[in-house]
């Protein structure tokens, strides 16, 4: 997860979020700029993290 997290003070930032998405091949995809805390990816990241959680509960 470090590569996709960063700690800033208390907070945690998820880095490396497509900006934008929409459809296309994987490479217009992966080549897509990125963005620090866009609520595409920390939205899902909340969810994998509540699942984790509980199935680690």
């Amino acid at each position: 997860m470090e590569h996709m997290t960063e700690e800033d003070g208390e907070a945690l930032r998820v880095k490396g979020i497509c900006i934008g998405t929409s459809t296309g091949t994987y490479d217009y995809y992966v080549d897509r700029p990125t963005s620090t805390d866009d609520l595409h990816g920390v939205g899902a990241f909340l969810f994998a993290m509540m699942a984790l959680y509980d199935y680690v509960k």
